[in-house]
């Protein structure tokens, strides 16, 4: 009988690990060179500069994006970092990675984030740019700090409705001390 539980565990456990990484198998990381070039001024204002632990209402995409194998038309943001693709809001400050809300989470910086200048033009923005088949969702993170730390960071999520890519783009870091 043991024998009999232990095979059909593994067997399950190779079916899950087979599925996880058909999932990863999608994906590739590129790293490349470019210019950051913030929306703060054309885009839209989705959560102002005076906000901590904040999130935002569900938001349309602009089009059908496709993640982890499911097709998304809306996403919500919060002050700490995250795009959660889909029709509801997660608000979370810790990075636990082991839990079924993040997995259709997008995130090119996750810490326990605040806006500290509370200058013009410091907030989280988003653009919508393109044509059919062609947009492009950027939802910028502009001047945000991490919690009890020093400097101001500047960052950009990009959705391509074309192939579904994600881009991460970082404006400069060097003011980012004790991160």
């Amino acid at each position: 009988m043991k024998r009999i539980v232990l095979i059909s565990f593994l067997l399950v456990f190779v079916i899950a690990m087979n599925a996880q990484n058909k999932a990863l198998s999608l994906y590739s990381f590129e790293e490349s060179s470019g210019t950051f070039t913030s929306i703060s001024e054309s885009g839209t204002l989705l959560i102002p500069n005076d906000w901590d632990d904040g999130v935002t209402e569900v938001t349309s995409i602009g089009f059908e994006f496709t993640y982890n194998d499911s097709t998304y038309s809306q996403f919500s943001v919060n002050t700490n970092g995250t795009v959660n693709l889909g029709n509801s809001t997660i608000n979370e400050e810790t990075n636990d990675l082991e839990s079924d809300l993040y997995v259709n989470l997008i995130t090119a910086l996750w810490d326990d984030l605040k806006f500290y200048s509370n200058g013009e033009g410091d907030g989280i923005f988003m653009q919508l740019d393109g044509t059919s088949g062609n947009y492009v969702l950027t939802i910028e993170y502009n001047n945000v700090g991490r919690y009890n730390s020093t400097g101001l960071v500047s960052f950009q999520v990009k959705l391509y409705e074309a192939d579904n890519s994600i881009e991460f783009i970082y404006g400069d870091l060097s003011a980012a001390t004790g991160w």
